[in-house]
């Protein structure tokens, strides 16, 4: 077992707040601690844990870096923003298992949102979510973006479900075929007007993506949430890029929010 995961446990174990922070979103706050003793010594990925938050969304987990986003998004509120529209549209890219959106349809129950996911087995499980939960105007896709439209090599991270990455770390690593849709693409397709949250977790593809957002495309996006990935290139130079498209730049827990007045 990886020290990291006995080093996160401990605290959420030991700590009575943390408990009490469980039953502000779960309905059965023990089942997260089901889950974490079923997925913390063993890298199995069959048995599902369900978790059933307060407003009946459901988490399905069957893998300890599961739990762990799903701490960082519902627990942690890592992504929590405040919008100004009380019916947004938002844009997730890097959907994973669907916590994100999930997370944003409990925030914003008549937000309309998109949602990104390339690897087959992250888009199942997050489509069983999202069918399982609460109704939503949640809009799946089984592909991620980029800079521009086309086929690519998605490359599988061993043991992370939430670290595949279009960037290659090794020479023997395995991949599978995805699609990719251009931003600018995307925006045509599905007829985006005016995005108010698009939120980047992809890996190293978010560089590409903040880079191909134009005068035009910025005109048409109130926010932007990213978390970088500084071993694949320097964050300072998408922050750069989208100051000077208007965005001021804020930094909190690792990731970048880029928002306009």
């Amino acid at each position: 077992m990886a020290f990291w995961r006995l080093k996160w446990t401990l605290p959420r174990v030991l700590s009575p707040s943390y408990y009490q922070r469980l039953s502000k979103s779960l309905q059965h706050p023990a089942d997260f601690y089901r889950a974490l003793a079923g997925t913390l010594f063993t890298h199995n990925k069959t048995q599902d844990y369900r978790l059933l938050c307060l407003d009946g969304t459901v988490i399905y987990i069957n893998h300890f870096v599961s739990l762990f986003i799903f701490d960082e998004v519902f627990i942690d509120k890592f992504y929590d923003r405040e919008l100004t529209s009380k019916k947004p549209l938002i844009v997730d890219v890097g959907g994973n298992q669907g916590y994100f959106s999930l997370r944003f349809r409990q925030l914003y129950p008549q937000a309309t949102i998109y949602t990104f996911e390339p690897d087959p087995t992250n888009f199942d499980r997050l489509n069983r979510n999202v069918k399982e939960s609460p109704s939503g105007h949640i809009h799946a896709f089984m592909m991620g973006m980029g800079n521009q439209s086309r086929t690519e090599k998605l490359f599988l991270h061993p043991t992370n479900l939430g670290g595949h990455s279009i960037v290659q770390e090794t020479d023997d690593q395995p991949f599978e075929e995805i699609r990719i849709i251009g931003i600018k693409e995307a925006f045509e397709t599905h007829h985006w007007e005016q995005i108010d949250l698009l939120k980047l977790d992809c890996e190293g593809a978010e560089y590409e993506i903040i880079m191909a957002i134009d005068e035009m495309l910025a005109s048409k996006i109130r926010a932007i949430v990213y978390e970088p990935t500084p071993k694949n290139y320097d964050p300072k130079i998408t922050n750069q890029h989208l100051q000077n498209l208007g965005f001021k730049i804020e930094e909190g827990m690792g990731v970048y929010l880029a928002s306009k007045g």
